[in-house]
């Protein structure tokens, strides 16, 4: 079996300079880590709130501590009671 010779990478493209703003409706929470029985919270958070909930989220921080930001389309308490159950 033969191998084709390797040739340069092409360069990534360059990115705007600014990143998406937020949407305008969203709901913010802190989480604190206490056990974690996976060997990363923040993927299992983002996996599940995306996967599971089908909801538009950003997860940033570490392992111990981290924010969720989930986009909302509605700001009725219901709906609010909703976002944080998934959370």
């Amino acid at each position: 079996m033969g191998y084709a010779p390797l040739g340069d990478l092409d360069p990534t493209l360059p990115r705007p300079a600014a990143p998406i703003p937020l949407p305008a409706s969203t709901i913010r929470m802190g989480v604190d880590v206490e056990c974690a029985h996976l060997a990363n919270p923040l993927v299992a958070a983002t996996r599940l709130l995306a996967r599971e909930a089908g909801a538009l989220a950003r997860i940033d921080g570490d392992e111990n501590h981290f924010e969720v930001t989930v986009a909302i389309g509605d700001h009725a308490s219901a709906a609010l009671d909703h976002v944080e159950a998934w959370i």
